[in-house]
């Protein structure tokens, strides 16, 4: 990353932070100006709690916004009927998109969703929210799924 300022230079170094009430260490980066005065930009501090962030998904088996975006793509779902599906309020999967962390709850069930059959389930117990066409559009896609799985053994 180049600076904004001329003579700053570029540092890192060791630094641990809580999230969720557990520490996690990862490498600080920052701007030192000559005369000593510290500095960061938005983009090195989204890549600082990036660091955390992922640790955290990885301990506990949550889905980045990476692979939950997949997971909308695998179902052909908008966020809000992927919200719907789930049971979660209206934004939370564009908050998750944008790298904001779920919950424990929230990231296991997004997990657990990677299963045609635990989607299939989900499904199910949401056809009155998210109407007959899509539920039909859905219910499609993971009788295709479930057939590769079967063929695949």
């Amino acid at each position: 990353m180049k600076s904004p300022f001329a003579d700053a230079e570029l540092m890192h170094e060791p630094a641990t932070v809580k999230f969720r009430g557990e520490e996690y260490s990862y490498i600080y980066s920052y701007y030192v100006e000559p005369d000593g005065q510290r500095y960061t930009t938005t983009e090195i501090d989204e890549e600082n709690v990036r660091q955390v962030y992922d640790q955290y998904r990885e301990k506990y088996g949550i889905p980045s916004p990476e692979e939950i975006a997949g997971i909308k793509e695998r179902y052909g779902l908008s966020n809000a009927k992927l919200a719907a599906i789930l049971g979660f309020g209206e934004n939370q999967i564009a908050n998750y998109l944008d790298g904001e962390v779920p919950s424990l709850s929230n990231g296991k069930t997004l997990a657990a969703i990677r299963n045609p059959l635990v989607m299939e389930a989900y499904v199910d117990n949401a056809r009155d929210q998210i109407g007959d066409k899509t539920y039909g559009k859905i219910k499609e896609r993971i009788a295709m799924m479930k057939e590769v799985v079967v063929e695949a053994v």
